[in-house]
This record gives structure tokens, C-alpha cells and sequence, in this order.
């Protein structure tokens, strides 16, 4: 995960110390609210955190191109090596026209018992985003790296691809 430091003087030398991305407000003024150059500088991160005092300037200096490519930036509430590891390891749902949904739930170290934790939350947080909940969802299949899919789910009655209801 690319992440990049909007903030005070302070958070950014704990952060170029670190070798992450960071931007103090001299440097963000400098772009001049021109909106080629902040989507040139900000697509090579995934995330950005900002300083409080910061914050409410981000859209006065920047103007809506950050907002517009999702990319807003996270306040720093805590220290800024748990806002970092917080950011690491957050699993980002985004839904688009197509709603297949491919995400990671696991590795080979879990038991079953925390694999099917992880898929019962992964599933009932897809399904909480979607406008009808469950109807919205054709079915469920668990993929391994070099396996065949397995069928977890589905509502009953529905044809998935060639696939006939038993």
C-alpha cells in the first residue's frame, strides 16, 4: 500500500525518516488547484493521511479533485505508526457496475475455524453495502490459488451460468 502524509512540519520529517510520500502546505499550494497535476501527483498512492489543522484547508488549497478520485485524505488520530498499520491492513470493498467481487479471505495458516470467520464477515459486509441486502447477491464461491472454485451459497432456484439447481 502507496500511503502519502498531508500534514504539519512534523509529521512530515517522521515520515520522509521513514521513506513515505509527504506533502507540507507550502508544497500543496504549489500545485495551485490545478487539477492534471494533483491526479498526476496523487494516483501513485492508495491512501493519504493528513494532519487536523490541515484538514479543513485540503479543500480550499486542493479544490474537489481529491474527493473526485476517492482519494481524501484520513485524519491522524492516533500515532502515526498505528494510523500507518491501521491503513496496511484495512481491506477496501468498492462497488462498480459489474458486481463480481474478488477479495482475499485467507491464507494457508488459518485454521477452517478463522477462514470461515473471515468469509462469514466478508460476506455479511458485501451484503450490508448492497440496496436490497441479499437478493442483490446471484451467489457465493470460494477460489483457492490452484484449486477448482467451490460453491458456497446460493438463493434457491437461480441458474448461474449453465449451472442447473439441484
Amino acid at each position: 500500500t502507496k500511503i502519502a502524509v498531508l500534514g504539519k512540519e512534523e509529521h512530515c520529517l517522521w515520515a520522509e525518516r521513514r521513506g513515505i510520500a509527504n506533502f507540507t502546505e507550502e508544497k500543496l499550494r504549489a500545485f495551485n488547484r490545478r487539477k492534471p497535476v494533483i491526479k498526476r501527483v496523487f494516483k501513485r498512492f492508495n491512501q493519504t493521511l493528513c494532519s487536523k489543522e490541515l484538514l479543513r484547508l485540503i479543500p480550499r488549497i486542493l479544490g474537489p479533485a481529491l474527493n473526485r478520485m476517492n482519494k481524501f485524505p484520513r485524519v491522524i488520530a492516533g500515532t502515526m505508526e498505528q494510523e500507518i498499520s491501521d491503513l496496511k491492513s484495512t481491506v477496501r470493498f468498492r462497488q462498480k457496475r459489474c458486481m463480481h467481487v474478488s477479495l482475499p479471505v485467507g491464507h494457508v495458516q488459518l485454521t477452517a475455524d478463522q477462514l470461515r470467520q473471515n468469509l462469514v464477515l466478508a460476506m455479511n459486509f458485501i451484503a450490508s453495502l448492497c440496496p436490497k441486502g441479499w437478493g442483490n447477491i446471484g451467489g457465493v464461491h470460494i477460489k483457492s490459488s490452484m484449486g477448482p472454485s467451490v460453491d458456497v451459497w446460493s438463493p434457491a432456484g437461480v441458474v448461474q451460468k449453465g449451472r442447473r439447481p439441484k
